[in-house]
């Protein structure tokens, strides 16, 4: 029952409210509850006179046959500590039990000054160990690793903790199995002030005076981008003039960017809520209490205004389309997943191999709960369509792959190259079962696209970009029924990826963007607008044609017209030099088809890999402001994103488009 009430994702825990609420019996039997011998469980009780010699460990001295002599006595920190490494050592990398010390009545005791340089252990790694070391002096050192336990790490199987003591000076690290869990009044006059720096590293719960622990303990986790975003309001709300005229010293007192610390990118709900709110209640508000009831409702009230989502997915695009109100900006995918971000240790090549598409479809799972998304783009890398017809690509462990040998080199290799089956045909399977667990499970809450590069891209990568250019020169006829073959691929593999549960198709590379204008209006605008009929009719709703960067892709922005705007639904996302162009082609595009939506221009490679949080957000509000009213925009990058881009800048991307709210 007890170990319900908490779970030990920290291993600093404050039980705070008033006294006779039940925290020093709470503690106990959580304590007992989560260790199996009461031997693992140390108490102490701060006072005044408590020091740190009491709490580690002092030399006293005593009278011995008439001389003064001096024994160290060491203090409960120092048995705690000793205990939980023998119990790692008996563990032997398996789970050691848990050992507590536990502190009643923390504030009245000088807290920082009693912990001293043990302070520094408070900071843990994702493992539990402490992330610095301290050096003690000999005395203690024996203490904490007397020979027989020396000996023992030596001979055990555990390096972390053989590293401690295989050093000229032996350091001293908080081990995972040991926690420290204290117990405070809050209307007790009798206590001592505890600096930000030192209550920042514990998790805090308030004890009712009905016994009633708040906040209940769970396991759901947000972003660590969606923190920043909520630390924002915050400070923005204690800065306002009506607060901040009544609160002194309040620029020591607003949140930084590391209040809180996160674990694989997201932070406990659980967590956030108890540190805030005791921040709040002790150091904002601690001579003005009164201002707290304003805070919260001013607070609710910004939340809902920033947050209230009223449309879905499919009813946002439908009105953005049309040019309607939206409560905030479509927001289309991040492509990052086919380059392995979020899957730690499974390389690039991993991904796109996986004919069972497990692994991008966990990459998907995770950028999608984390963002939220109104698109979900299912693809891996641009040659996967010609590598299931007999190109020959170098798969790499960061990067996606890349073509070493084409399989059409002369007119003859026409015959024998097949059209591919999505099914079963080099790396398509992996796309053609991810659309199906991605489509299950996601397929009720946005719009699940996947497709090919296009027709010509499609033969560019079987031919070879430089022979193709080559044979449109020399010899058209064959250039022709080389885009014929890939377009007969392209429509066969969209097929399957329709009946996986793909509602919207996709389409566009780079290798079109090195075409002259007669060579795109010849060989690329014919090919596309049959791919796209064969589209429609096979069911799909909308089209998201990519623009990449290129010479040519200016030329292809200006005959996007002739492409398909008339055949569906059309997203014309990419390359654009300016915030200012892109709306230029949002009216340009209206006036061949009612729905057309433009999006991109932001840098993938540049602004999200190179810039700041602060830089992103500025320009994402920037391209917003000017392109979103008037509707017919979708916010998205403008090609795949690196998988070295920063999570906080993805954050940034993302969370500052949904901050912004309705667009009319």
């Amino acid at each position: 029952m007890w170990n319900n009430l908490i779970k030990l994702t920290s291993h600093q825990i404050i039980i705070f409210g008033p006294p006779g609420a039940g925290k020093s019996y709470f503690v106990k039997n959580l304590c007992e509850a989560y260790t199996n011998s009461k031997e693992n469980i140390f108490t102490t009780c701060f006072h005044p006179e408590y020091k740190h010699g009491d709490f580690v460990g002092r030399l006293v001295p005593y009278t011995k046959d008439e001389k003064v002599v001096y024994k160290f006595i060491e203090g409960i920190l120092t048995k705690a500590l000793r205990r939980a490494y023998e119990l790692m050592v008996d563990a032997d990398n398996k789970e050691p039990n848990k050992v507590f010390l536990i502190i009643d009545e923390l504030n009245r005791g000088n807290s920082s000054a009693i912990f001293g340089i043990f302070f520094n252990l408070l900071d843990r790694n994702e493992d539990g160990w402490s992330v610095y070391s301290v050096e003690v002096d000999k005395l203690l050192e024996e203490k904490i690793f007397p020979e027989g336990l020396r000996n023992r790490i030596k001979n055990s199987s555990n390096n972390k903790l053989k590293k401690l003591i295989h050093q000229e000076k032996v350091r001293i690290k908080f081990p995972p199995n040991f926690y420290i869990i204290a117990t405070l009044n809050t209307s007790d006059e009798s206590i001592f002030y505890m600096d930000s720096a030192f209550k920042r590293r514990w998790e805090w719960y308030y004890m009712d005076e009905n016994n009633q622990l708040f906040p209940k303990a769970d396991d759901k986790v947000i972003p660590f981008g969606l923190w920043n975003w909520l630390r924002q309001i915050i400070n923005r709300i204690l800065t306002n003039e009506e607060i901040s005229n009544r609160i002194r010293g309040l620029d020591d007192k607003i949140l930084g960017f590391y209040f809180v610390n996160s674990k694989k990118g997201f932070i406990r709900i659980t967590e956030l809520v108890n540190k805030i709110s005791f921040h709040l209640w002790d150091s904002v508000f601690r001579q003005n209490r009164g201002l707290l009831k304003d805070f919260f409702k001013k607070l609710k009230e910004k939340l809902f205004l920033e947050t209230k989502e009223e449309m879905t997915s499919f009813e946002r695009i439908e009105a953005m389309y049309k040019g309607e109100a939206t409560d905030r900006v479509v927001l289309g995918w991040i492509r990052v997943a086919e380059a392995g971000r979020f899957l730690p240790q499974i390389t690039v090549a991993d991904v796109v191999r996986d004919k069972k598409g497990y692994y991008l479809y966990r990459g998907i799972k995770t950028l999608y709960e984390r963002y939220q998304t109104d698109i979900i783009i299912v693809y891996t890398y641009t040659t996967i369509e010609a590598v299931a017809m007999g190109t020959k690509d170098k798969y790499f462990v960061d990067q996606l792959p890349a073509p070493i040998e084409y399989v059409i080199k002369s007119p003859e290799d026409l015959d024998r190259v097949k059209i591919p089956d999505p099914r079963t045909d080099g790396d398509l399977p992996c796309i053609y079962n991810c659309i199906k667990r991605v489509a299950r499970d996601y397929g009720n809450r946005a719009i699940i696209s996947s497709g090919t590069v296009g027709p010509f891209s499609v033969a560019a990568r079987i031919r070879g970009l430089w022979q193709i250019a080559y044979d449109m020169v020399r010899r058209p006829w064959f250039a022709h029924d080389i885009i014929n073959l890939a377009t007969e691929a392209c429509i066969n593999i969209i097929e399957g990826f329709y009946e996986a549960g793909a509602i919207t198709t996709i389409s566009g590379a780079g290798s079109e963007t090195t075409l002259g204008t007669q060579h795109f209006k010849e060989f690329v605008i014919p090919y596309e607008r049959r791919y796209l009929k064969r589209a429609k009719k096979i069911g799909f709703l909308s089209l998201l044609r990519h623009i990449c960067s290129g010479p040519g892709a200016s030329i292809i922005i200006d005959h996007i017209k002739d492409l398909g705007l008339d055949i569906m639904p059309t997203l014309v996302w990419g390359y654009y030099d300016s915030p200012e162009i892109m709306l230029q082609k949002k009216k340009f595009f209206a006036e061949y088809s009612p729905m057309v939506a433009v999006g991109g221009y932001i840098k993938a490679a540049e602004t999200l890999a190179l810039g700041t949080p602060d830089i992103i957000a500025k320009e994402v509000e920037n391209v917003i402001k000017i392109c979103a009213p008037g509707g017919k925009y979708v916010h998205i990058a403008d090609c795949c994103i690196p998988p070295t881009v920063p999570l906080e800048n993805l954050d940034a991307f993302i969370f500052t488009a949904k901050k912004m709210g309705r667009v009319y």
